[in-house]
C-alpha cells in the first residue's frame, strides 16, 4: 500500500487538475502528453518498486516483523502474500493515473464499469488460485486484477483517441529494465 499511496495517489492528485484544464481548453496534445508523462513516471517508479518487493520480500518482512510472536513460518507466509501484491503493483499505481484520464473527460461510468467487471474476475481468480496458494492466492488475484484493470483503462483511452503514446516508449522501457 505504501508505494501505491506514495506514487499512484500523488500522481493522480497532480495530474487531475492538469488533465481537466487541458480538456477544458480542448488541448488534446497537452492532455495526451500529461497522461504520457504520468505513465512514464508510473513505469519509472513502480517497476523498480515491484522488482524490489519480489526480490527482497523475505528480508523486508523479516526485518519489519520477525520478532516476538512472529515465527519463521509467519515470515514465509507473509512473504508469499507480499510477492502477490508486488506482481500487481504496476497495475495498482497505473490505475491512479489512468482513471483520472476518464474523469477529466467527465466519464465516471467507464472506469466504474471496468472496476466492476474486474472485481468479478478477481473473485473468479480467487476460486482458482486460493486452493493452490491459500492466502497468497488472494493477493495474487488482486495483483492480476489490477494489471487487467490498468490495461483495460489504457486500451480505452487509446481507442478513444484521448491518449496517444509519445515516441520513445521502447527505449524508455529498456532503460527502466536495465
Amino acid at each position: 500500500e505504501f508505494p501505491t499511496a506514495l506514487l499512484g495517489v500523488a500522481l493522480g492528485v497532480v495530474l487531475m487538475p492538469q488533465l481537466a484544464g487541458a480538456r477544458a481548453a480542448n488541448d488534446t496534445q497537452k492532455y495526451s502528453a500529461m497522461l504520457d508523462w504520468g505513465l512514464r513516471l508510473v513505469v519509472l517508479l513502480a517497476v523498480p518498486s515491484a522488482v524490489a518487493l519480489l526480490t527482497f520480500a523475505q528480508p523486508l518482512v523479516a526485518t519489519l516483523y520477525h520478532y516476538g510472536a512472529f515465527t519463521d513460518a509467519d515470515v514465509l507466509q507473509t512473504t508469499r502474500a507480499l510477492m502477490g501484491y508486488g506482481l500487481g503493483l504496476l497495475g495498482l499505481v497505473a490505475i491512479k493515473v489512468l482513471a483520472p484520464g476518464f474523469y477529466a473527460n467527465q466519464d465516471i461510468k467507464t472506469p466504474v464499469r471496468i472496476a466492476i467487471v474486474v472485481l468479478v474476475l478477481t473473485q473468479l481468480l480467487n476460486l482458482v488460485l486460493v486452493p493452490y496458494f491459500q492466502h497468497a492466492g488472494l493477493a495474487l488475484a488482486i495483483g492480476i486484477g489490477a494489471l487487467i484493470n490498468a490495461g483495460w483503462l489504457l486500451i480505452g483511452l487509446i481507442r478513444r483517441g484521448s491518449y496517444q503514446p509519445l515516441p520513445g516508449w521502447g527505449r524508455f522501457g529498456l532503460q527502466v529494465v536495465f
